[in-house]
């Protein structure tokens, strides 16, 4: 889409005498990117180019609530990914996968896990665990399932069906 704009720090870039760190100039050029835009929905992938360690409880409050005042100060609505460990395929998304510190769950107001189903390899399933600002929009331990492929150039999702989560899990294959 036209107002869709895709920013990447560059390789060759050399901090700035301004900035004790890559951290701090890092954030000031997503702010800085965000006020020149006008954007009002960021993706942030992924947290651990915004902080060196979200396994700190500490640092990842800071980032948090960084967030969260870069939210309301500029009415933004956020989206931040957080890659978990290598889980296997076929077990249950479950909070406590999160990488990182607890302190991210805390300070989230909402958390999607997203499943590999056993099923198929290209499937995949969003599960909602921890809705503060909306509630679920699908029936308790049913999941939206969607099948991941190329259009084009381009890899994306299409919706397949809701099912119950316990239909792409291993030991549950017909």
């Amino acid at each position: 889409p036209l107002n869709f704009i895709r920013c990447a720090p560059r390789e060759d870039w050399i901090l700035p005498d301004d900035f004790a760190d890559e951290h701090s100039f890092l954030i000031h050029s997503i702010i800085d990117t965000i006020r020149f835009s006008n954007a009002r929905v960021i993706i942030l992938d992924n947290l651990s180019w915004l902080t060196e360690s979200a396994e700190n409880s500490s640092s990842a409050r800071r980032l948090m609530r960084m967030l969260q005042t870069l939210r309301r100060q500029l009415g933004l609505s956020i989206l931040l990914i957080a890659h978990t460990p290598k889980v296997r395929s076929g077990l249950a998304v479950e909070m406590n996968q999160l990488q990182g510190s607890k302190m991210l769950a805390n300070f989230a107001d909402n958390i999607v896990g997203m499943g590999r189903s056993s099923v198929s390899n290209d499937l995949r399933y969003l599960k909602p665990l921890k809705l503060r600002t909306a509630a679920s929009a699908f029936e308790k331990d049913t999941v939206p399932v969607m099948r991941l492929a190329k259009r084009g150039r381009m890899l994306g999702f299409t919706f397949v069906d809701v099912e119950p989560e316990s239909h792409h899990l291993e030991g549950n294959l017909p």
